[in-house]
């Protein structure tokens, strides 16, 4: 069962990885630019805004499967007691110390300011465009 849902949920990831990287692509190239022009504002706002529950999604799945690889059962019933969103911390903490693997913890790090940054991005776009 232990390896069941620790490949599922890397299996969902690496189905989500390389959608969430076009979205990257996207956001960068097309909404950021978007977002100069007050007409195209409040839309660039709304699609950061989407597009964070993406990458989210994405990073939970990575933090869960590290975090149940890491510490079985207890890793993953407290990261999700943890508001939900404790799988991420809990899988940084399973990678770096557990697994050994720095590059993965660097990873959920890198995608958690990502994901949280074009929420807080979006939702100022949406505030700061013309009613």
């Amino acid at each position: 069962m232990r390896e069941w849902i620790t490949e599922t949920t890397l299996h969902l990831y690496s189905i989500l990885l390389p959608i969430s990287q076009w979205a990257f692509i996207i956001s960068i190239v097309l909404l950021l630019p978007m977002a100069i022009f007050q007409r195209t504002r409040s839309l660039a706002g709304s699609l950061l805004f989407a597009l964070s529950y993406l990458f989210g999604i994405t990073t939970w799945l990575l933090g869960a499967g590290i975090s149940f690889a890491s510490f079985g059962w207890w890793g993953l019933i407290l990261g999700l007691i943890i508001f939900g969103i404790g799988v991420v911390p809990i899988g940084i903490i399973g990678a770096y110390f557990e697994l050994g693997i720095t590059g993965i913890a660097v990873s959920l790090i890198f995608m958690s300011v990502i994901t949280y940054g074009t929420r807080l991005l979006g939702a100022y776009f949406v505030d700061k465009s013309p009613s």
